[in-house]
């Protein structure tokens, strides 16, 4: 039996860091280590020899990078496991090119990669008069596949998203949040997604970590989405200016919008 099909990629991590400790402070040999974590002799043999298991560069401490993937993946991403080829893949797919330049970059550095992850047109996209151009990321990791779970806002994904909260918010809106305004209602962000519970924990970090109130409601439509929306010229400011957004266009036209109602306020006193 392979060891990736007994053991999850974090449990073959912590044999190999333990595997090379033993190695290194005690001197032990490959028959005694293997003994000790109950792994077999061939398998102790490659890593002495210099040979590492998958993805042992993974880097799941908090940090911007972390928070930011888990926003995209929480929004937009697509994670699961392809039998037939046995590959564990992460996947993101955006018309906004910028959008998946960060994901990307985030993503390769998260695993160790030097390179960022190339973005592609989808095959199902090329050469269709009248669709936008949508580009894709994907790539292969058991150890981040496995750390998003079923991505129900698990303790471990909390811990990086309370440390870095712009980029979570950041990533979540890009995928899953627009911008809008009028003379009546002024300028208007919202965000909505079928997750409610990830719906509810957005308001309460915007609330906590930036003082931005916010309304969460239920939307009358047949997908059951729910949707979480502040309104304001003072809360659009905060928002752009200690968030914002990562897609070039959303950015624009809620500092356009900003612009205009400034001048307005301006104009009446």
């Amino acid at each position: 039996m392979r060891l990736g099909n007994k053991f999850s990629a974090m449990e073959i991590r912590s044999f190999y860091d333990e595997a090379m400790r033993l190695r290194r402070e005690m001197g032990w040999g490959k028959r005694r280590i293997a003994r000790k974590l109950g792994l077999s002799e061939n398998t102790v043999r490659f890593w002495l020899g210099g040979r590492q298991p998958f993805h042992t560069n993974v880097n799941l401490s908090p940090s911007p990078e972390l928070s930011f993937f888990l926003g995209c993946m929480y929004s937009d991403g697509t994670a699961y496991f392809n039998k037939p080829s046995g590959n564990w893949i992460l996947s993101m797919t955006s018309t906004d090119k910028e959008f998946l330049e960060k994901f990307s970059l985030c993503s390769s550095r998260i695993v160790g990669r030097e390179n960022p992850y190339p973005i592609l047109l989808p095959p199902s996209c090329r050469g269709r008069q009248g669709w936008r151009d949508a580009y894709i990321v994907s790539f292969n990791c058991r150890t981040l596949v496995e750390f998003l779970g079923k991505r129900v806002l698990e303790e471990r994904h909390i811990k990086v998203i309370d440390e870095y909260p712009p980029e979570f918010i950041q990533a979540f809106f890009d995928g899953d949040g627009t911008v809008y305004g009028d003379n009546y209602l002024g300028i208007i962000l919202r965000v909505s997604n079928k997750k409610k519970q990830v719906i509810r924990y957005i308001a309460d970090l915007l609330q906590r970590k930036f003082k931005i109130s916010t309304s969460v409601y239920e939307m009358k439509n047949p997908n059951k989405m729910c949707a979480c929306q502040f309104r304001g010229l003072e809360k659009a400011i905060k928002f752009y200016r200690e968030i914002g957004f990562t897609i070039n266009r959303k950015n624009a036209r809620l500092g356009e919008l900003i612009e205009n109602k400034i001048q307005k306020t301006e104009l009446r006193a």
